[in-house]
């Protein structure tokens, strides 16, 4: 990988200054300054730069100002912001040359007071103003006036003052700052007022009658950066020089050669943002950033790994997506399953640079192996496999790994190595490794500044490797100016390997002038102890005064592996065999399947591999000589497992056989694809079989034979269950039992047994049973018996009496009969104690005390208890117990009337009287009249036409008696001269209400008159007619309606009155 060193000197934070535009009276001064006005009156000056500041990123406007040298000078400049000015001026005298530049931003430095229309104050002040007027009025302006300096100071004193505009996009902010002191601060959408996002800027000045030599300075224009640079491996060095700026700070500082400094030397890794805070002399700060995606390269891969064989090592690039393998494969993670080395070409995709990274792949592969895995049970078969070697390495990306010393380890572009090392010895402890002849190492070796060579009187600087103190590399290293040096008779270092060329010009470690060398190298010596000592040293004279820069040294990707040898004594096996075997071949009898592990240690890794030797033709001898089984017994004959087929002496094929016969048996059994065999034989001596009969049932007292069936004779001996010892026994059934026999010999003793059942069903029912009325009584009898047969038709133990009467039942268990009979009756029924329905005046009662019931329920009232009283007319269910324990239920219809109360009134509000009556019952006969007429309404509102008394008579007749009211009513409503018009009447044919006039006394005569909602007249009656009954054009108005009644009456007094009110007609 040939890699180039590149240093970049690059230029930020500030703008090139174009050729500034001067109009009007303004010019460039010898002092690089701007006069925009001289000392006289009627002048307007204005300069305009080239520069263009972006509104949507920070900026600064840095300038130092004169204003005259006179408090009463006049009269002022602008600092303005305007797209695309070209030769614009505005106007002078209090215009100050922004007047009438309508699409620019001004902030204005005023010193003169004008009267209207600016109505300036009347000491030195800032502005922020739009659309080409300086007038303070809230609109247009966008700030009002504030005094230039602290405390109203006048800035007209012959001194150059600082002013500058800081502008922060993402709040709008805009801050305009004299002589460090914030003076305005005020929130501007500066993008909508300029409609554009990037602007020039520049500065306009005007006198009037009054004037004031008015000058301005340029220090600093500019946005805050926010740069990327895309690099390869070397260094950049960016210049953030500004005026006025007291301190730089970089952040982060690594890779930073001075962060206090605007122009340090930047040596990224990886990819870094860098923000730059600028304080200026005022002590504002100015933020910058600075990203630079340095690829200094990437390392993915270990040097080199090792997996055991069959496992898949993934060799992922991580987030790196182009990348080119040597062999052209795609995969990533890419699975690596075959030793070797692999490479691959990282290329980052904003950079365009890129690295190669290998790795070398070792596999175990233990090749455990036999001869014959499939061997005949007592034959032998060769168990071998490979021995191990050791591979180990170290890349340092984790730190130091085990073994090593001294435990230093340093980043050097994407590498972390071992070192940085001068005078030093780098030592790596290898230990219990396995049998070996030899050992391979190979690193990568770098080479830091210049070494001085082997020219000097003191002696040469050498740098060395080393195996158990071995020498196996020392040499020497020129400087920058010289060419490479082997020190006599040693190796010559040399990259690639054996080409005799070396990777020079990688970046610097510490200073940008120095230089670093890149050497990979291996190196494969003999070697055959059980452990090992690699060492890396430097031998130097007269080193820098910096050793860790100037001649150092570090080392990275170092391998190391042994061969294989077969092992001996000397050092540990580094294996092992499941079975203890001590060597990596050997020979074993098979007896059985056997499985055999092999553990091999390889270093770095620990792999297994299993073998199974299958063991066939087992050592043949299933079964005893001979075998004795009861008459009782079946016997099942295995073979064994581990054959192919097999060959009864019955014909049977199967590897088991089940059997109850006596007799000789053989079995063969066959592995035909190795040709192994097997025979043996038993033979099975079946006992004679006894006789008993099968279980029974016998009443109690029967007489029982038993006897067997078979004579045995004297190898035999028989004893029963009762202790004698004869062919045949009489037993008294008296109880139930089990009667057993045992027939026995030298070998082997069988049984045989009987169970005796003594029954006993006397007394199997009771005499009679007494149950609630029409409820179904459950009855059971004796369980255990063979058969059950109920008059009712039931066959269990179990049957249901339904009504009074006889129930006989027939009992049947094995050989014994048995015959019983119940006699079933009722309880009295006690469930009718109320009448069906009844009628009363007052609350009824229930009272158990008289009743043949112990609880009751009634509903739906939920009432309970020994006294209840039902006070509600309804149909009440009765449910309780009665004195036997039995459910008893009633019903009663019960109707509770009230005595008959009425009640008559009335009341006057005049013109209409309300008469009405009351009743305490409305479900029986009741009415009432008028005078002897009957009214059907249980009210009446009404306008009583005549002074004579009226008699009102009500009546209220039920169940429960008579009652009645009267009430004579005298009118009295009608005063002299009065006229009543009523608000609401309803025409539907019930003869109360039924039509609309006015009522009234005391007068000659009145005419009315009816309008709608439209005005139009409906109807036209006098104090002749009998009133409007609701229809229009002789159709009656069918909703409700709101109508305009308007009254006129001639009274006997001779006055003449009119109303008018509205009618509301409800049909």
């Amino acid at each position: 990988m040939q890699l180039r060193l590149f240093v970049f000197l690059l230029f930020w934070g500030s703008i090139a200054v174009g050729q500034p535009n001067t109009l009007g009276t303004a010019f460039l001064g010898t002092d690089g300054c701007y006069t925009l006005t001289s000392n006289g009156p009627g002048q307007v000056g204005a300069v305009w730069f080239e520069d263009t500041l972006d509104l949507t990123k920070p900026f600064v406007i840095d300038t130092r100002v004169l204003l005259g040298s006179s408090d009463f000078g006049a009269d002022g400049m602008v600092i303005v912001l305007m797209n695309d000015p070209g030769n614009s001026i505005g106007l002078y005298g209090q215009q100050l040359g922004y007047g009438s530049l309508t699409n620019a931003f001004g902030a204005e430095i005023d010193i003169f007071q004008n009267g209207p229309p600016t109505d300036d104050p009347v000491y030195d002040h800032v502005a922020y103003h739009t659309g080409g007027t300086v007038i303070h009025a809230p609109s247009p302006a966008l700030s009002a006036p504030v005094s230039a300096l602290p405390g109203n100071a006048n800035i007209e004193d012959q001194n150059w003052h600082r002013a500058q505009l800081y502008w922060y996009p993402d709040s709008q902010k805009l801050d305009l700052y004299i002589d460090c002191s914030l003076r305005l601060s005020r929130t501007v959408d500066l993008q909508s007022i300029l409609g554009v996002s990037e602007v020039q800027w520049g500065a306009t000045a005007a006198t009037g009658a009054a004037s004031a030599t008015i000058r301005i300075c340029m220090e600093y224009a500019g946005n805050s950066t926010n740069d990327t640079i895309n690099q390869c491996f070397g260094t950049i060095q960016p210049n953030f020089f500004t005026p006025y700026i007291q301190t730089y700070s970089w952040s982060p500082t690594t890779g930073v050669s001075d962060p206090t400094i605007p122009n340090p030397l930047i040596s990224p890794f990886p990819a870094t943002t860098y923000t730059l805070t600028r304080t200026d002399s005022c002590g504002i700060q100015r933020f910058d950033t600075l990203t630079i995606n340095a690829f200094n390269g990437v390392d993915p891969l270990p040097p080199a790994t090792i997996i055991c064989e069959g496992d898949t090592f993934f060799a992922d690039l991580g987030v790196y997506p182009n990348y080119t393998w040597s062999d052209g494969a795609t995969a990533n993670p890419r699975p690596l399953t075959q030793p070797g080395t692999y490479s691959v070409t990282i290329t980052d995709q904003g950079s365009g640079c890129s690295v190669i990274d290998s790795i070398q792949l070792f596999v175990a592969d233990l090749n455990l192996q036999a001869t014959n895995v499939n061997v005949c049970y007592g034959d032998t078969t060769e168990i071998s496999a490979r021995p191990p070697f050791a591979a180990f390495w170290s890349d340092f990306d984790n730190g130091l790994s085990a073994g090593w010393l001294p435990a230093d380890t340093m980043s050097y572009l994407y590498e972390q190595t071992a070192g940085p090392f001068g005078n030093d010895t780098a030592q790596w402890t290898l230990l219990n490794l396995p049998e070996h002849d030899q050992v391979t190492v190979s690193f990568t070796l770098y080479i830091f500044d210049s070494w001085d060579g082997n020219n000097l009187p003191d002696g040469p600087d050498l740098w060395g490797f080393r195996a158990d103190g071995s020498s196996i590399i020392n040499t020497a290293f020129s400087n920058v100016s010289s060419n490479q040096q082997s020190y006599p008779d040693d190796y010559q270092i040399d990259y690639p390997a054996f080409t005799g060329s070396a990777m020079q010009d990688l970046p610097p470690r510490c200073t940008p002038t120095s230089r670093t060398t890149v050497y990979n190298i291996q190196k494969t010596f003999s070697h055959s102890d059980c452990d090992l000592v690699l060492e890396w040293f430097g031998n130097l004279t007269n080193a820098g005064s910096a050793p860790w820069c100037d001649e150092s040294w570090a080392i990275d990707n170092v391998v190391a592996t042994t061969n294989t040898a077969p092992p001996t004594s000397g050092c540990p096996p580094g294996f092992s065999w499941s079975n203890g075997a001590v060597t990596t071949t050997f020979i074993d009898t098979i007896t059985d399947t056997t499985t055999y592990v092999y553990t091999a240690d390889f270093g770095s890794i620990i792999c297994s591999d299993t073998l199974v030797v299958n063991k066939l033709g087992n050592p043949f001898d299933p079964f005893q000589d001979s075998l004795f089984i009861c008459w009782d017994q079946q016997v099942t004959l295995n073979a064994g497992s581990g054959y192919v087929s097999f060959l009864w002496s019955t014909g049977a094929t199967t590897q088991t056989i089940l059997l109850s016969a006596g007799g000789q048996y053989w079995v063969e059994a066959y592995d035909d694809a190795f040709s192994c065999l097997g025979r043996d034989s038993v033979w099975i001596e079946r006992t004679a079989e006894p006789l008993l009969t099968s279980d029974t049932t016998l009443c109690e007292g029967s007489l029982l034979q038993l006897s067997l069936d078979t004579l045995y004779g004297p190898d035999y001996q028989v004893l029963w269950s009762t202790g004698v010892a004869v062919n045949s026994i009489s037993l008294n059934v008296s109880a139930s039992d089990t009667v057993w026999v045992a027939v026995s010999n030298s070998q082997i003793t069988c049984y045989d047994s009987l169970y005796v059942n003594g029954a006993n069903y006397h007394l199997l029912l009771d005499d009679t049973t007494v149950w609630c009325p029409n409820e179904p009584l459950l009855y059971s009898a004796v369980q255990g018996a063979d058969r059950y047969d109920w008059s009712t038709g039931d066959s269990t133990a179990n049957t249901y009496f339904l009504d009074q009467g006889w129930y006989y039942l027939t009992v049947t268990s094995g050989s014994c009969i048995q015959r019983d009979s119940l006699w079933h009756q009722w309880f009295n029924d006690y469930s009718d104690i109320v009448p069906d329905s009844t009628a009363e005046c007052s609350p009824y009662a229930l009272d158990l005390s008289n009743l043949p019931w112990t609880t009751m329920n009634v509903e739906p009232v939920g009432y309970s208890g020994n006294y209840i009283v039902l006070d509600q007319s309804d149909t009440y269910y009765l449910s309780g117990t009665d004195f036997n324990g039995c459910a008893v239920a009633d019903t009663m219809i019960l109707w509770i009337g009230v005595y008959p109360d009425v009640e008559l009134y009335y009341q006057e509000d005049c013109p209409t009287t309300s008469l009405w009556y009351t009743s305490n019952d409305t479900a029986t006969f009741q009415g009432w009249s008028i005078d002897g007429n009957e009214i059907p309404a249980p009210q009446l509102d009404t306008v009583i036409q005549g002074y004579e008394n009226l008699e009102l008579t009500a009546w209220l007749h039920n169940y429960c008696g008579v009652d009645s009211a009267f009430v004579t009513y005298e009118p009295g409503c009608f005063p002299r001269g009065v006229i009543y018009i009523p608000n609401a009447f309803t025409p539907n044919g019930d003869n109360v209400n039924d039509y609309f006039r006015p009522q009234g006394d005391e007068f000659e005569k009145f005419e009315y008159q009816i309008f709608n909602r439209w005005g139009e007249l409906v109807f036209n009656g006098d104090d002749k007619d009998s009133g409007w009954d609701g229809s229009v054009n002789g159709e009656p108005v069918s909703t409700i309606t709101v109508f305009v009644v308007r009254v006129r009456v001639w009274y006997s007094d001779g006055t003449i009155e009119e109303e008018r009110t509205t009618l509301r007609l409800i049909r």
